[in-house]
């Protein structure tokens, strides 16, 4: 199954009963916080208590799909690294979900434009004496324009595994967590906040 068609089927997981926006936004917090408490000790209690309050909302076989999903999606972002291919796979399914921007104005970059901008953001950035460059974006969405600017980086040669470090920032804690989650399952060190 197309992943697209995937993270939308598992936002329609409840048929219904959550609204499809809650529910993707739920999942994109499920996906989070389970890789945060996989990594950093320090905020594994907020984390845990944050999973343990998502639980109560979904039944159990609800919350299998998410993992289901998740497992799956990991092993799709780990096949695009085997190929050298940083593709965002939340984007488009967040504006097909045509989430409730309100007070926040959101517009989100089109593919296209986000290779765009990464090729002229990126342009020059290579490596210091340190071995790493470092890459900041204070709106980072759904992570389309750090994506593109891995993708870029990497088409020239390095390893954004090892050779750049982001930091990239949202208002809206979805966005936090859609770049969060494809720039950990990305091997990309990253703070997200």
């Amino acid at each position: 199954m197309d992943i697209s068609n995937l993270l939308l089927k598992t936002a329609d997981v409840t048929r219904g009963r959550v609204d499809k926006q809650d529910t993707f936004r739920d999942f994109l917090a499920f996906c989070a916080c389970t890789l945060s408490n996989r990594t950093d000790p320090v905020h594994l209690k907020t984390r845990t208590e944050q999973l343990e309050h998502l639980s109560k909302k979904y039944k159990s076989q609800e919350l299998e799909v998410f993992m289901t999903t998740f497992v799956q999606l990991s092993s799709h972002i780990d096949q695009n690294v085997q190929r050298g291919i940083y593709t965002d796979v939340f984007g488009p399914v967040f504006q097909q979900l045509h989430p409730k921007s309100g007070p926040l104005k959101q517009n989100f970059s089109q593919p296209s434009i986000g290779s765009l901008i990464a090729r002229i953001s990126f342009q020059g950035i290579t490596p210091s004496d340190k071995g790493y460059a470092t890459y900041m974006e204070p709106t980072c969405s759904s992570g389309t324009l750090c994506l593109q600017g891995v993708q870029n980086f990497a088409d020239h040669g390095y390893n954004p595994c090892e050779q750049i470090v982001l930091q990239a920032s949202d208002l809206d804690s979805q966005c936090v967590h859609m770049t969060y989650i494809q720039l950990s399952l990305y091997c990309v060190p990253a703070v997200v906040i």
